[in-house]
């Protein structure tokens, strides 16, 4: 129903329009919030599918919700929603076999070590070749990503102890010739450019401890699958949009931990019922 929704206000007409007005209350209607929807679908997605069995009746609404979900993403602007949704799909086909999987929840854990610490360092050392390639991407706003990462990996380097202080994104980003937003559009330069070296590590013990939070509370294939496919498609999201502390995007933190958090516990009743 989200996604129907989602795609009749983005592509036909406001839905908001029809919900009435009272003067403590006002509706939000701005083109931006198309990504809110788009993130709240993809987590829902795989929240649902964690509930699925091989019946017929469970694999055809695994079909539909995935369904729905790439529809309203064609009918949406946002690629970090549509990659994060292709991605969680991979992550949660792979999970059903499980010594791939193994393999491959190991690799996801190599692959956050150099992601959150080294980032800033290798959009420093790119050649100038390879990021023309990736500016070819047929991304939107691939340009300016580009260019607000290699700015912003400048400026953590500069001062990659301490960083600049919790909030200082905004700030620092002012000099970048084209609107930020006050932030530099993913979640471990964010935190670089704010708390340094110390607040990335921090962050890679967080990502950690939630891979085997997962790892330790979701059991059956579906479940597992579920939950990592989540934890991989927010990571995704956070590396190339909500990555500041405005409280509505503090909010899609959130639901992104509750989801997990979610499927986790009711995998642990479903072993609790079983044994009992």
């Amino acid at each position: 129903m989200i996604s129907i929704l989602s795609i009749i206000q983005s592509r036909f007409f406001s839905v908001k329009d029809i919900f009435p007005v009272y003067n403590s209350f006002f509706v939000v209607d701005h083109e931006w919030n198309q990504k809110y929807y788009s993130f709240w679908i993809v987590f829902l997605c795989y929240s649902v599918a964690s509930y699925l069995n091989y019946n017929r009746y469970s694999l055809f609404l695994s079909f539909l919700s995935f369904f729905d979900r790439c529809v309203s993403d064609f009918f949406g602007y946002s690629d970090s929603a549509i990659l994060s949704f292709a991605t969680g799909a991979v992550v949660f086909y792979f999970g059903f076999h499980l010594k791939i999987f193994r393999y491959f929840r190991l690799a996801i854990r190599v692959f956050l070590v150099l992601y959150v610490l080294f980032l800033p360092l290798i959009w420093s050392v790119i050649p100038e070749g390879f990021i023309e390639n990736i500016r070819g991407l047929p991304l939107n706003n691939v340009n300016f990503r580009v260019d607000l990462y290699l700015y912003s990996s400048g400026i953590i380097l500069d001062r990659w102890l301490w960083g600049y202080s919790l909030g200082s994104a905004e700030q620092m980003l002012a000099s970048f010739p084209i609107p930020t937003g006050g932030h530099p559009h993913n979640i471990v330069l964010s935190i670089w450019m704010e708390m340094g070296v110390f607040g990335a590590i921090f962050l890679l013990w967080l990502f950690l401890r939630l891979a085997s939070y997962i790892d330790r509370h979701a059991s059956g294939e579906f479940r597992l699958s579920s939950a990592w496919a989540m934890f991989i498609a927010g990571i995704l999201i956070f590396s190339f949009s909500f990555d500041f502390w405005d409280p509505i995007v503090s909010l899609t933190y959130g639901m992104w931990l509750s989801m997990i958090a979610l499927v986790c516990q009711q995998s642990g009743n479903s072993t609790s019922m079983q044994s009992s």
